[in-house]
């Protein structure tokens, strides 16, 4: 429903279900029932993602060859 192409990743954190596509690169943010509540479009790619302690967001993009983090 909100466009994905290719799931590549997700996690859990604050009571969300964050989902990453490598598809259309994005990572999308859900509550508990599955509604949409936000996402960010990313340029590059995605393929997996964790959370730190702190609430940083971290994803690796494949096509660069790195490892990026987005601060809360």
């Amino acid at each position: 429903e909100v466009g994905m192409e290719a799931p590549s990743g997700i996690a859990l954190h604050d009571g969300m279900i964050f989902v990453s596509d490598a598809g259309n690169p994005a990572i999308y943010a859900f509550d508990m029932d599955g509604a949409l509540i936000d996402y960010l479009e990313l340029s590059g790619d995605i393929n997996g993602m964790a959370f730190a302690d702190d609430g940083s967001l971290w994803y690796v993009d494949p096509e660069d060859d790195s490892l990026a983090r987005i601060s809360p």
